[in-house]
């Protein structure tokens, strides 16, 4: 996961969250819903198929609608893909198992960032040679499928940037949020459960016990994207299991 410059879980129902947690998921609701996320932890117990995704990026900042605007008509902006990474996770009785996975690196058509090149090591060469985006789109979306909840650690730098590359199709308007109410981020999980401690992915392995010693090469997609599902029904399984936040703050103080 670069910002800007797949073991079977037991989950039960929500019924058993302690009340601070239901008080807790509560205030989530409140403020995911505005923002079209998925709300809380409930929506997986209500769903049997779950798309965990992660994508590496160029390091360049996606464009926002006010300065396309400014823009002239005839710029074309290049992409700001270069990695998407999905795992898909399937109901299996009260847990989940992995299922099949989508993986593609993505040729920006434009250049990648010093910085970026250095987190995930992906080359020039690589690029050259990857598919565009707008080749892979269709196929990702129906991996995507059409209302399996989507999951990402940091759900922002993921929805920008898939909206960028939408808007340069012209199947979204510059700036506008891809695929409203169906998305659910382990980095506001994370917060929740644990406010004092570092968000990053690596700071969440940690946390949680899960190895990340692949990632000590570089970051890649599907890599990210298995660690996050790993974390996400890790997660699951601690509220399921009564766990109680290590503090309790103000939401809007614990998202990031």
């Amino acid at each position: 996961m670069v910002g800007f410059a797949g073991e079977s879980h037991k989950p039960t129902s929500t019924e058993t969250y302690p009340g601070r947690w239901n008080l807790a998921l509560g205030n989530v609701k409140n403020s995911q819903e505005y923002e079209g996320f998925v709300v809380d932890l409930a929506d997986i117990d209500r769903a049997d198929r779950l798309v965990v995704i992660d994508f590496e990026g160029t390091g360049n900042r996606p464009k926002v609608r006010i300065e396309m605007i400014r823009s002239p008509r005839s710029v074309r902006l290049p992409g700001v893909i270069i990695e998407i990474g999905a795992v898909e996770l399937l109901r299996e009785g009260s847990g989940w198992r992995k299922g099949e996975s989508f993986y593609s690196k993505v040729n920006p058509e434009g250049p990648v960032s010093h910085v970026a090149r250095g987190i995930h090591g992906i080359t020039a060469g690589e690029l050259r040679k990857a598919p565009r985006f707008a080749e892979l789109q269709e196929r990702f979306f129906a991996f995507l499928g059409e209302r399996d909840p989507i999951v990402a650690h940091a759900i922002d730098n993921e929805r920008d940037l898939l909206s960028h590359e939408l808007a340069r199709m012209r199947l979204a308007q510059w700036g506008e949020k891809p695929l409203p109410g169906r998305w659910l981020c382990t980095q506001t999980l994370f917060a929740e459960l644990f406010p004092r401690a570092p968000k990053s992915l690596d700071a969440v392995c940690d946390k949680l016990s899960l190895d990340r010693s692949r990632r000590l090469a570089g970051h890649g997609a599907l890599l990210d994207a298995d660690l996050t599902a790993d974390a996400l029904l890790i997660m699951r399984d601690i509220v399921s299991a009564g766990f109680e936040p290590e503090e309790a703050v103000p939401w809007r103080y614990a998202r990031r």
